[in-house]
Protein backbone atom coordinates (compact mmCIF):
# COMPACT_ATOMS: atom_id res chain seq x y z
CA UNK A 1 0.00 0.00 0.00
CA UNK A 2 3.08 2.49 0.61
CA UNK A 3 4.23 1.26 -2.64
CA UNK A 4 1.20 2.40 -4.36
CA UNK A 5 1.15 5.77 -2.48
CA UNK A 6 4.68 6.34 -3.31
CA UNK A 7 3.72 5.21 -7.42
CA UNK A 8 0.65 7.54 -7.15
CA UNK A 9 2.49 10.43 -5.84
CA UNK A 10 5.17 9.81 -8.72
CA UNK A 11 2.42 9.80 -11.44
CA UNK A 12 1.06 13.15 -10.21
CA UNK A 13 4.66 15.10 -9.70
CA UNK A 14 5.07 13.62 -13.55
CA UNK A 15 1.57 14.97 -14.83
CA UNK A 16 2.51 18.06 -12.40
CA UNK A 17 5.63 19.04 -13.99
CA UNK A 18 4.56 18.15 -17.44
CA UNK A 19 1.51 20.49 -17.08
CA UNK A 20 4.46 23.42 -16.07
CA UNK A 21 6.17 22.45 -19.20
CA UNK A 22 3.80 22.30 -21.26
CA UNK A 23 2.16 25.62 -20.12
CA UNK A 24 5.49 27.71 -20.26
CA UNK A 25 5.88 26.24 -24.02
CA UNK A 26 2.61 27.19 -24.84
CA UNK A 27 2.91 30.76 -23.70
CA UNK A 28 6.68 30.82 -25.69
CA UNK A 29 4.75 29.77 -28.96
CA UNK A 30 2.17 32.18 -28.40
CA UNK A 31 4.74 34.88 -27.97
CA UNK A 32 6.71 33.27 -30.88
CA UNK A 33 3.47 33.56 -32.84
CA UNK A 34 2.76 37.21 -31.79
CA UNK A 35 6.02 38.19 -32.96
CA UNK A 36 5.70 36.55 -36.30
CA UNK A 37 2.93 37.77 -36.99
CA UNK A 38 4.48 41.89 -35.88
CA UNK A 39 7.67 40.85 -37.92
CA UNK A 40 5.17 39.87 -41.11
CA UNK A 41 3.24 43.27 -40.64
CA UNK A 42 6.00 45.26 -40.68
CA UNK A 43 7.95 43.67 -42.79
CA UNK A 44 5.15 42.37 -45.90
CA UNK A 45 1.47 43.98 -44.90
CA UNK A 46 1.74 47.49 -43.62
CA UNK A 47 4.57 48.47 -46.60
CA UNK A 48 2.20 46.46 -49.60
CA UNK A 49 -0.96 48.50 -47.98
CA UNK A 50 1.26 51.74 -48.13
CA UNK A 51 2.25 50.73 -51.91
CA UNK A 52 -1.46 49.72 -52.91
CA UNK A 53 -2.70 53.49 -51.19
CA UNK A 54 0.35 55.12 -53.71
CA UNK A 55 -0.56 53.26 -56.48
CA UNK A 56 -3.98 54.43 -56.44
CA UNK A 57 -2.42 58.05 -56.41
CA UNK A 58 -0.30 57.60 -58.86
CA UNK A 59 -3.04 55.81 -61.36
CA UNK A 60 -5.14 59.42 -60.43
CA UNK A 61 -2.19 61.49 -61.59
CA UNK A 62 -0.69 62.84 -58.71
CA UNK A 63 2.93 63.04 -58.88
CA UNK A 64 3.93 61.19 -55.34
CA UNK A 65 6.71 60.36 -53.47
CA UNK A 66 7.15 56.41 -53.60
CA UNK A 67 8.50 54.65 -50.45
CA UNK A 68 10.19 51.69 -50.12
CA UNK A 69 11.76 51.60 -53.35
CA UNK A 70 15.62 51.43 -51.43
CA UNK A 71 14.66 47.76 -50.30
CA UNK A 72 17.09 44.87 -51.94
CA UNK A 73 13.38 42.22 -52.12
CA UNK A 74 10.54 41.89 -54.04
CA UNK A 75 8.53 45.03 -51.90
CA UNK A 76 11.53 47.05 -53.19
CA UNK A 77 10.82 45.67 -57.32
CA UNK A 78 7.53 46.83 -56.77
CA UNK A 79 8.10 49.98 -55.57
CA UNK A 80 10.30 50.72 -58.50
CA UNK A 81 8.57 49.09 -60.76
CA UNK A 82 5.23 51.73 -59.89
CA UNK A 83 8.19 54.71 -60.00
CA UNK A 84 8.94 53.71 -63.50
CA UNK A 85 4.74 53.80 -63.99
CA UNK A 86 4.71 56.96 -62.63
CA UNK A 87 7.08 58.47 -64.81
CA UNK A 88 5.51 56.84 -67.61
CA UNK A 89 2.29 58.22 -67.32
CA UNK A 90 3.69 62.20 -66.08
CA UNK A 91 5.28 61.62 -70.01
CA UNK A 92 2.14 60.86 -71.28
CA UNK A 93 0.12 63.39 -69.80
CA UNK A 94 2.93 65.98 -71.33
CA UNK A 95 2.20 64.46 -74.53
CA UNK A 96 -1.47 64.55 -74.57
CA UNK A 97 -1.16 68.02 -73.79
CA UNK A 98 1.46 68.99 -76.19
CA UNK A 99 -0.85 67.01 -79.08
CA UNK A 100 -3.56 68.94 -77.74
CA UNK A 101 -1.74 72.79 -77.75
CA UNK A 102 -0.50 71.64 -80.91
CA UNK A 103 -4.13 70.62 -82.71
CA UNK A 104 -5.46 74.13 -80.66
CA UNK A 105 -3.06 75.71 -82.64
CA UNK A 106 -3.26 74.11 -85.87
CA UNK A 107 -7.37 74.71 -85.74
CA UNK A 108 -6.46 78.48 -85.34
CA UNK A 109 -3.97 78.57 -88.39
CA UNK A 110 -6.46 76.76 -90.24
CA UNK A 111 -9.28 79.64 -89.53
CA UNK A 112 -6.68 82.07 -89.93
CA UNK A 113 -5.74 80.96 -93.41
CA UNK A 114 -9.78 80.41 -94.24
CA UNK A 115 -10.28 83.90 -93.52
CA UNK A 116 -7.88 85.29 -95.25
CA UNK A 117 -8.39 82.94 -98.57
CA UNK A 118 -11.71 84.74 -97.99
CA UNK A 119 -10.78 88.30 -97.72
CA UNK A 120 -8.93 87.23 -100.94
CA UNK A 121 -11.62 85.76 -102.56
CA UNK A 122 -13.94 89.02 -102.03
CA UNK A 123 -11.38 91.45 -102.65
CA UNK A 124 -10.56 89.52 -106.12
CA UNK A 125 -13.76 88.84 -106.69
CA UNK A 126 -14.08 93.24 -106.43
CA UNK A 127 -11.10 93.86 -108.34
CA UNK A 128 -12.76 91.64 -111.30
CA UNK A 129 -16.12 93.60 -111.38
CA UNK A 130 -14.35 96.74 -111.27
CA UNK A 131 -12.88 95.70 -114.05
CA UNK A 132 -15.49 94.87 -116.09
CA UNK A 133 -17.65 98.08 -115.37
CA UNK A 134 -14.33 99.95 -116.03
CA UNK A 135 -14.30 98.08 -119.55
CA UNK A 136 -17.85 98.79 -120.15
CA UNK A 137 -18.41 95.31 -121.18
CA UNK A 138 -15.61 95.39 -123.95
CA UNK A 139 -13.71 92.42 -122.10
CA UNK A 140 -10.70 90.51 -123.88
CA UNK A 141 -9.08 87.44 -122.52
CA UNK A 142 -6.44 88.61 -119.77
CA UNK A 143 -7.51 92.09 -119.23
CA UNK A 144 -8.53 91.63 -115.54
CA UNK A 145 -5.62 90.09 -114.58
CA UNK A 146 -3.52 93.80 -114.54
CA UNK A 147 -6.22 95.13 -112.32
CA UNK A 148 -5.92 91.65 -109.95
CA UNK A 149 -2.45 92.10 -109.90
CA UNK A 150 -2.53 95.70 -109.18
CA UNK A 151 -4.75 94.93 -106.14
CA UNK A 152 -2.77 92.46 -104.40
CA UNK A 153 0.19 94.35 -104.57
CA UNK A 154 -1.62 97.54 -103.02
CA UNK A 155 -2.56 94.97 -100.67
CA UNK A 156 1.11 93.75 -99.60
CA UNK A 157 2.80 97.73 -99.84
CA UNK A 158 -0.75 98.99 -97.05
CA UNK A 159 0.30 95.87 -95.16
CA UNK A 160 -3.24 94.20 -95.00
CA UNK A 161 -2.33 91.10 -97.44
CA UNK A 162 -3.45 88.23 -96.40
CA UNK A 163 -1.30 86.49 -94.26
CA UNK A 164 0.38 83.43 -96.65
CA UNK A 165 1.53 86.74 -98.87
CA UNK A 166 3.39 88.13 -96.13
Amino acid sequence: ANRSKQIYAQVEQGITNTAYWMTILGVFAIMLAGIGVLVIWRGCIKPLADITHVTEEVAGGRDVEIPYRERKDEIGALAGSIAIFQKAMLANGELNKTVSDDAQARAKRQEIVSQEISRLKKRVGEAIRASDSSSCGAREEGTSSPVVVSLIAGSLQRGDAPQFFL
